[in-house]
């Protein structure tokens, strides 16, 4: 048996189109904003203390997966550490201690990695109750991708929380 392949231009590369029935892309940089607008608002309303909240992702960081279910996992976990980090628990020294959770991401090649991390003095008297749900939340929307979640203490002072989502696999390609 024969198998031909269909003519491209020359000026164009092979694309991979997306598998019928795969999740939607999600494109995390609005998505982080929106919710870090969200979880500000949120905070002016309830009165709390502003926290600074710092979203450093590529725009092209993309996961697949529904756009609600990533919200579910990330927005509970922004409010979590933007809580912590305007704890009494924070980061005390000689001057004004700095409220600030930072989101970053990374494309490691096998997956994007979404790093939220706040300014508290770490895990010294075990983590918040507030954030163990919502590291609960987060983990279990990367396990429905395929991924997972680690905790880690800042040198700096402070918790992060990595949610790691690996790229689509390509599956039944003819050889």
């Amino acid at each position: 048996m024969t198998h031909s392949r269909p003519s491209q231009p020359a000026d164009s590369e092979p694309r991979l189109l997306p598998l019928r029935g795969s999740d939607p892309q999600t494109f995390l940089g609005s998505l982080l904003e929106s919710i870090a607008a969200d979880v500000a608002e949120d905070r002016r309303r309830r009165r709390l203390p502003p926290v600074r909240l710092e979203i450093d992702v590529a725009t092209s960081h993309a996961v697949a997966a529904d756009v609600d279910m990533i919200r579910a996992g990330l927005m509970p976990l922004m409010m979590a550490a933007c809580e912590a980090a305007t704890s009494s628990r924070g980061a005390a020294g000689a001057g004004p201690r700095v409220c600030e959770v930072v989101v970053t991401s990374v494309d490691t090649g096998t997956a994007i990695e979404i790093e939220v991390a706040d300014s508290t003095t770490g895990f010294a008297g075990g983590l918040p109750a507030a954030t163990a749900v919502a590291v609960a939340a987060a983990r279990s929307v990367a396990d429905r991708c395929g991924g997972g979640v680690e905790l880690a203490a800042c040198p700096e002072g402070g918790v992060a929380v990595t949610l790691r989502f690996p790229h689509r696999r390509v599956r039944g390609l003819a050889a």
